[in-house]
């Protein structure tokens, strides 16, 4: 998540800037949750709005001077499908952030985020940690495929 709205532009980093400095393991499950409260409200209005965000991850994730989340990089549910398509036919997919009714049949429903919000979830309460992290792209899909899910983050509050 990149801190936006500054007169600089946006900022280079690789997870969560804040006042200048990276979130450490230090910071507040509380601001943690909070984040992840914004991109649900985010992720709602979308749906509201019959829009999509195939492949959300934290990179996707803005977060203005306030510290509030903002999302950007959606469509239209319209062109959810071929957006998919060419999501897929990259070198390297980001299959960790895909429902698997996308990574196996090429399918894309508006509930299909729902997977990629529990893998932002993941990103977010691992401090930005990669998704199944040193696995190439079939590693990835077997994982997937045999139901092996990301285990929960330290971080990560027992409720959510």
């Amino acid at each position: 998540m990149l801190r936006n709205f500054e007169k600089r532009g946006v900022s280079q980093t690789n997870f969560i800037e804040r006042s200048g400095r990276l979130a450490t393991e230090g910071d507040s499950k509380l601001e943690l949750t909070k984040f992840a409260l914004d991109i649900a409200e985010g992720m709602s209005f979308l749906l509201n709005q019959k829009l999509c965000h195939p492949a959300l991850n934290a990179k996707k994730v803005l977060i203005d001077q306030s510290g509030t989340c903002k999302l950007y990089d959606f469509i239209s549910t319209e062109i959810a499908r071929d957006k998919l398509i060419d999501i897929l036919q990259r070198k390297s997919p980001p299959l960790a952030w895909l429902p698997p009714e996308a990574v196996f049949l090429r399918q894309y429903f508006l509930q299909s985020d729902v997977w990629s919000f529990a893998v932002v979830l993941w990103e977010i309460y691992s401090l930005g940690d990669i998704p199944y992290k040193g696995l190439t792209t079939e590693e990835i899909e077997n994982e997937i495929r045999n139901e092996r899910c990301l285990s929960q983050p330290v971080n990560c509050p027992g409720g959510v």
